[in-house]
């Protein structure tokens, strides 16, 4: 059960739903990519450090996975993908959402 309350903590976190949601709408996103996303409460992009937290956090819940690959330069780039825990834990985001908008607005479901 510690581990949901961590999970549900880290949804709550500034970034987090935006990083899971741009890497589930590639096959991998790069650090570089998400540095647009914006922050959909206050519509200001992400600093790096909030999205380079939000990504370690995401990766040791297992929500997103590091992959490392190496250019013909011999550089390491590094991308992120999203892991079925990680669809699943934006499925469950939005259907929350979605219970959340109809108890404010008082209608049943």
């Amino acid at each position: 059960m510690a581990s949901a309350y961590r999970l549900i903590d880290m949804l709550l976190a500034e970034g987090a739903l935006e990083v899971l949601s741009a890497v589930k709408q590639g096959r991998t996103a790069h650090f570089k990519d998400l540095r647009v996303l914006k922050n959909e409460r206050t519509n200001h992009v992400f600093s790096g450090n909030t999205l380079s937290a939000r990504l370690k956090e995401l990766e040791k819940l297992g929500a997103i996975k590091r992959i490392i690959s190496v250019t013909d330069k011999g550089r390491n780039v590094v991308a992120y993908s999203i892991t079925p825990n990680g669809i699943k834990t934006l499925e469950i985001s939005q259907r929350y959402e979605e219970e959340l908008s109809r108890v404010l607005s008082g209608s049943k479901a």
